[in-house]
């Protein structure tokens, strides 16, 4: 007689997948195309040195929608890469702490208690070329997705 042991080989396969999507979703950086005219991206838990360089190798200034831990996290990490952020929004909060070299940079500091006050704010910044970039690295980072992506196809509705 034989017992079943483990998983079928279809669960397994579905579970990989899924993994697969998540490792995507959450380890690379999407296009999300134009934002009131800017270039749009969101990264989900990135790694602290893909986006530093990213940050400084992107051809416009950016506009950078987060939460506070992970601004701290990635100034921490490279402190020069703040030198390319014209806007720091962080979502979670209107009081964040914010190292010596954040300070020292050009950018605008705002905080706010949601992720769609973050992005309306974002409006105010298209008189020059930029770049939008949303990133999340909470534990709820999937309903940061949802909203923003909420949010984006809310305005390219209108």
């Amino acid at each position: 007689m034989l017992r079943k042991i483990g998983k079928s080989v279809t669960d397994q396969l579905i579970e990989h997948r899924h993994s697969d999507l998540e490792r995507m979703v959450k380890g690379s950086m999407r296009s999300h195309g134009k934002l009131w005219g800017m270039d749009t991206f969101s990264w989900f838990h990135p790694d602290q040195g893909a986006l530093n360089a990213t940050v400084k190798s992107l051809p416009f200034s950016v506009i950078w929608i987060t939460n506070n831990e992970l601004v701290e996290q990635t100034i921490a990490h490279d402190p020069t890469m703040a030198h390319n952020v014209d806007a720091l929004v962080v979502f979670n909060g209107n009081i964040f702490h914010m190292a010596t070299d954040l300070l020292n940079s050009k950018a605008t500091f705002i905080g706010t208690q949601s992720i769609a006050d973050a992005l309306r704010l974002t409006k105010e910044f298209q008189d020059k070329p930029r770049v939008i970039l949303f990133s999340s690295s909470r534990t709820e980072w999937h309903d940061d997705q949802l909203e923003f992506e909420h949010f984006l196809a809310a305005v390219k509705a209108l």
